[in-house]
C-alpha cells in the first residue's frame, strides 16, 4: 500500500473536530475494548497491530513484521451518595445521605502480531475487552453489589474459588484472535478476524426475602415486614468461566466453542487520507447468547439470622449457568497529517439490544439469566434468577492526535546514535539510516453515552455520561533491526454525576412493585408483573453516582521498518 503521509483536506478537518462533541459511548464495560492500543491512535483507520480488533483491512498498511504489547492498569473510584428509605415501603425519601467510596482496580491488556507478505498480511493477537473487576463495596450497597473481603481470592485461576458463597464481582471477556488481510488494489484493503471469546464472571447480590413473597413462613413477609431488614437478607453468588475442557469429566457439559467475525475495509485516498470501516458480529453458533458454567450458592449472609438456609460460611455450591447476549459492533474512522500533527478520529455504536429501538432500552433482553440446579427448596430466589442491567445501545466517538518531536529534541541526544552500529546508510534500498531517537506526544479525548439507562443506574453498573481523556509519549528508538518503540501514557475517565430518585429521573429498581404483586395473588396480568419479572422489584437505586478511572498504561511495539503512519 502506499505510504501514509502528506496533508488533510478541510472537510475531513472539520469532520474531526465534530468527533469530539459527538455523543458517544459509556463507562467501559465488556465488547468495548477501551484503550486497547494504550495511548496510540486506534479505530478503523488507524494502521496498528491493534487493527486485528479495529479493523483487520488496516493490516495491509503494515509493511513488514509488526508486534505490540499494552498493560493497562488503574483505580475506578465511584462516589455513591445514596437516598433515605422508608422503612415500611422500601422507597426513597428526599433525604440524601452520606457518600460512600469504593475504590477497584482495573486491568487489561493486549498482545499481537501481524506480518505482510504483500498482497497479504496476517495476525493474531489475545486480548480483553475492558475488565471489571467491583471487589469492594459497602453494607449499603448489598442489594446491587455485595463487596469481598478475600480480595486473593479472586486471582485463583484453578478451581471455583471456594469464596463462590461470599462476594465481589468480576467481569473479565478475554478473546484469542485470528485475522487476514488482502490488498486488492494500490488504494483499498480488505480483512476478516475470527474472534474465540473467553469469558470469566463472578456475582455477588443480596435478596430480600421479604420482597419474594416466597416461604413467607419464615418470618419475611411482602408488605408485612420492613424492606431491607437484614434479617431477611439471602445472598446470591456466582462464579464461573467458558473455559473450554478437552479431558475429563463434568457434571454440566463443557462450553461449546463459539465465534465472533469482524469485516473490515479501508481507503487511502490520495496518498493523503485514510478511510475505514468495519462490522463485528455476535457470536455466531448461539445466536448471540454466551452461556458461562459454574457454581452458584444461595445462603444467608452472617447479619442474617434465619434457620431454613444455610449460613454462607458453610454452604454446599450448586451446579449453575448464566446466559447473556453479547453485543455486535460498527464503526467508522479516518486518519491523516497536517506538518508535525497527525490526526486520527472514529465513530461507533455498540447494539447491546440487537432488534431493538434504539433510545429506548433493551426491553429486557440485555438480562442476566441465571439458572440453579439442585437449590435449596427453602430460599426465596427462583431456580431461574433475572438480573436486570438497564443497558442501552452505546454511541461513541474518540479524536486522537500525534505530534512529533523530534525536530526539538533530536539534535540535543546524540549519545543515542550507537544504536545504529556502522553505516547509517541503508546497503539494500541506499536510503540513510535515521540514528536519531524520534519522540511523539500522544493525546487523546473522547465522549461516552450511558451505557445504562439513567434510571438504572446502580453500584454494579454505573455507566453514565463519560468524558475520557489521554496523554502519553512514545520513544521511537531505531535501529539496523528496526525499531523499539516504548509507550508510557496516562489516562483518565470522568463520570458525570447522575441523580436517580427525588427530582431526578424514578429509579427503575422499586420495592412497591414486589408488594403490589403479591398483594395482588401474584397475578402476570397486574402491571406490577412487568417489573418483577424483569427483576427490578428490588431495593431501589435511587441515589446520586459520580466517579473517575485513573489508568496508568505502558506499551511496547517493535517494527520491522518504520511506516508514518505506525510512529
Amino acid at each position: 500500500m502506499s505510504p501514509l503521509a502528506a496533508r488533510w483536506s478541510a472537510p475531513l478537518l472539520a469532520a474531526s473536530a465534530l468527533l469530539v462533541l459527538a455523543p458517544t459511548q459509556a463507562n467501559a464495560a465488556p465488547g468495548v475494548a477501551n484503550r486497547l492500543g494504550g495511548a496510540n491512535a486506534q479505530g478503523p483507520a488507524t494502521p496498528s497491530v491493534t487493527g486485528i480488533y479495529h479493523n483487520p483491512a488496516m493490516l495491509g498498511f503494515l509493511d513488514g513484521l509488526h508486534f505490540q504489547a499494552t498493560l493497562r492498569a488503574g483505580v475506578e473510584h465511584l462516589n455513591v451518595r445514596r437516598f433515605g428509605t422508608d422503612p415500611s415501603t422500601g422507597e426513597p425519601t428526599s433525604s440524601l445521605g452520606g457518600p460512600v467510596n469504593l475504590a477497584n482496580p482495573t486491568f487489561d491488556y493486549f498482545v499481537g502480531a501481524s506480518f505482510l507478505l504483500d498482497p497479504i498480511a496476517i495476525g493474531a493477537a489475545v486480548h480483553t475487552y475492558d475488565s471489571r473487576f467491583r471487589i469492594r463495596s459497602n453494607p449499603a450497597l448489598y442489594y446491587h453489589l455485595v463487596g469481598d473481603d478475600d480480595f486473593g481470592c479472586q486471582l485463583d485461576s484453578g478451581q471455583i474459588c471456594p469464596t463462590v458463597r461470599s462476594g465481589g464481582m468480576v467481569d473479565m471477556r478475554t478473546d484469542f484472535d485470528l485475522s487476514l488481510a488482502w490488498n486488492a488494489t494500490p488504494w483499498m484493503s480488505v480483512g476478516a478476524t475470527v474472534h474465540f471469546p473467553r469469558q470469566r464472571t463472578y456475582l455477588a447480590q443480596d435478596v430480600d426475602s421479604a420482597l419474594t413473597g416466597v416461604n413467607s413462613d419464615t418470618g419475611c413477609a411482602p408488605g408485612v415486614d420492613p424492606v431491607e431488614d437484614p434479617e431477611c437478607a439471602e445472598r446470591l453468588a456466582f462464579r464461573g468461566n467458558t473455559r473450554l475442557r478437552l479431558f475429563g469429566l463434568r457434571e454440566v457439559p463443557s462450553t461449546r466453542l463459539d465465534f465472533a467475525l469482524t469485516a473490515g475495509v479501508a481507503f487511502d485516498i490520495r496518498e493523503t487520507v485514510t478511510l475505514g470501516i468495519r462490522y463485528r458480529t455476535q457470536p455466531l453458533l448461539e445466536g448471540g447468547e454466551l452461556t458461562v458454567n459454574g457454581e452458584a450458592a444461595v445462603c444467608l449472609p452472617g447479619y442474617a439470622a434465619r434457620n431454613d438456609l444455610p449460613a454462607c460460611e458453610v454452604a454446599t455450591p450448586v451446579t449453575a449457568t448464566l446466559t447473556e447476549i453479547v453485543p455486535r459492533e460498527l464503526a467508522i474512522g479516518a486518519a491523516g497529517n497536517v506538518g508535525n500533527w497527525r490526526l486520527d478520529g472514529n465513530l461507533y455504536w455498540i447494539d447491546r439490544c440487537p432488534g431493538g429501538i434504539p433510545g429506548r432500552g433493551c426491553a429486557n433482553r440485555d438480562r442476566r439469566l441465571v439458572e440453579l440446579v439442585g437449590l435449596d427448596g427453602d430460599a426465596s430466589t427462583l431456580p431461574d434468577a433475572t438480573l436486570y442491567r438497564g443497558y442501552q445501545d452505546l454511541f461513541g466517538g474518540e479524536l486522537w492526535a500525534r505530534y512529533r518531536l523530534d525536530d526539538i529534541i533530536g539534535a540535543n541526544l546524540p549519545y543515542f546514535k550507537v544504536l545504529c552500529s556502522g553505516s547509517e546508510v541503508d546497503p539494500e534500498t541506499g536510503e540513510r539510516v535515521s540514528c536519531v531517537p524520534r519522540m511523539d506526544l500522544l493525546l487523546g479525548a473522547g465522549l461516552m453515552s450511558p451505557g445504562v439507562q439513567p434510571e438504572s443506574l446502580s453500584p454494579a453498573y454505573p455507566d453514565g455520561w463519560t468524558l475520557q481523556a489521554t496523554l502519553g509519549t512514545s520513544f521511537n528508538l531505531p535501529s539496523r533491526n528496526g525499531v523499539w518503540s516504548l509507550v508510557p501514557a496516562y489516562g483518565v475517565d470522568f463520570l458525570a454525576p447522575t441523580r436517580v430518585g427525588s427530582g431526578g429521573r424514578d429509579p427503575a429498581y422499586s420495592p412497591s412493585a414486589a408488594v403490589a404483586f403479591e398483594q395482588g395473588g401474584a397475578d402476570i396480568n397486574d402491571p406490577s408483573a412487568d417489573a418483577v419479572l424483569s427483576g427490578r422489584a428490588r431495593p431501589t437505586n435511587a441515589g446520586r453516582y459520580t466517579g473517575a478511572v485513573h489508568t496508568l498504561m505502558f506499551g511496547l511495539r517493535w517494527s520491522e521498518r518504520s511506516p508514518d503512519g505506525l510512529l
